[in-house]
């Protein structure tokens, strides 16, 4: 790939990196991916709980060339991450909130695919009181919820307080196409009305 290749200038230094980002309030330059201007790239991005589960907010800043330029920010949990697609230079900038650090990779590979990615699914069988069902995984925002009864939903911010809160019945996402938005970052809770319940959680694209 580095040969006479013109994706980037230094493949080995400049389009991969891994390290932990301790918690901090401004963004610092994470990796500084120097390619030709139009050349197009995708860019893996992952954040692994190991190092204590901090939510990173990563900024891809697109250098596209006389003085044009624009970001593109996302937000990444613990156990999870994302692909992102792009042309030309690019500094990417993290910042880690929510007490604790994050485990950051990411790398850029010479190409833009489609993700493809399987459903996620957890059984929870005997559900007596609230529970907490973590983040969403990798690229799988989109979350059906089944069980016999009713039961409250909730999400948090990674620092315990509440977003959003309902009460939903058993048959509010019967059927594949039914489900809510699970957003990047916020955790999810389910408690039961009557335990011991069973559901099956599943997160798809």
């Amino acid at each position: 790939m580095n040969g006479g290749s013109t994706f980037l200038k230094n493949y080995s230094s400049l389009a991969a990196r891994s390290a932990i980002i301790p918690n901090t309030s401004t963004f610092s330059t994470f990796l500084d991916f120097d390619t030709d201007s139009g050349t197009a790239w995708q860019a893996w991005v992952f954040n692994s709980s190991d190092s204590g589960g901090g939510v990173a907010h990563v900024r891809f800043g697109l250098q596209g060339g006389y003085g044009a330029q624009g970001d593109i920010d996302i937000t990444v949990a613990p156990d999870s991450g994302d692909l992102i697609t792009g042309t030309g230079s690019c500094v990417v900038g993290v910042n880690v909130r929510g007490g604790n650090p994050a485990n950051i990779s990411i790398w850029f590979t010479p190409e833009q695919t489609v993700r493809a990615l399987p459903p996620v699914s957890i059984v929870a069988n005997n559900l007596t009181a609230r529970t907490d069902f973590g983040f969403p995984p990798f690229g799988r925002n989109q979350c059906n919820i089944l069980s016999i009864a009713n039961y409250t939903l909730e999400l948090e911010d990674p620092v315990g307080n509440l977003i959003a809160t309902g009460v939903f019945n058993a048959n509010s996402f019967f059927g594949d196409n039914q489900a809510f938005y699970h957003p990047n970052g916020l955790k999810l809770f389910m408690t039961p009305s009557a335990a011991p319940q069973r559901f099956k959680i599943t997160h798809f694209e």
